[in-house]
């Protein structure tokens, strides 16, 4: 929950994706799972990922085994595993082979941006917190410093005194504390 929350502040078109994943209307994403096909079996998960254009690999789900989501690209997915899908439509017939030329062109220009610098820097935020539980700020502090962009300024309105322990900065991201009576009034801090 905490990383949903401090996602969402930090990236608010986060919002937007969870609520169409969300909404159970015929057009929006879902989860679903589909075999994992004969060809792809004991490839790494790399492999088995780039083999689907019209949905994102989630994970999989080995016979008889926990769901593995996010795994590392090295992992070989076993055979008769379950892929774990975000798309819409939920069709098993998503698979491109790696001799087409799409797969080809798909795979050279994926490996060219993945090769390719990171120059995009994220633009600081300031964020206004107001009347979160001051059980769970320390928390969601340690969310914020993970997910904000460097030098983002977040701002906490509290009805208590905010701990002497509590820090104001976290790795770059900066902490404010402003206590009123009232906090989510447009009064505060006046």
């Amino acid at each position: 929950m905490r990383t949903q929350v401090v996602q969402t502040a930090a990236q608010p078109g986060i919002l937007t994706c969870w609520l169409d994943i969300l909404a159970l209307a015929n057009n929006s994403a879902q989860f679903y799972t589909v075999d994992l096909p004969e060809q792809l079996a004991q490839k790494p998960y790399m492999e088995v990922r780039m083999a689907f254009i019209h949905a994102v690999l989630c994970g999989y789900q080995p016979p008889g085994e926990a769901v593995i989501l996010n795994p590392a690209e090295s992992d070989i997915v076993p055979a008769g595993s379950k892929l774990i899908f975000l798309g819409r439509g939920g069709s098993p017939q998503l698979l491109v082979t790696p001799n087409s030329p799409l797969y080809n062109t798909a795979a050279a220009s994926a490996a060219e941006r993945l090769h390719r610098e990171r120059t995009y820097k994220s633009k600081a935020r300031n964020i206004l917190v107001a009347n979160w539980p001051v059980s769970s700020i320390p928390e969601l502090m340690d969310g914020f410093s993970m997910f904000t962009p460097d030098n983002s300024v977040i701002t906490f309105t509290i009805a208590a005194q905010a701990p002497a322990t509590w820090p104001t900065k976290l790795g770059s991201c900066r902490f404010n504390f402003i206590s009123a009576e009232y906090p989510t009034s447009v009064k505060v801090g006046y």
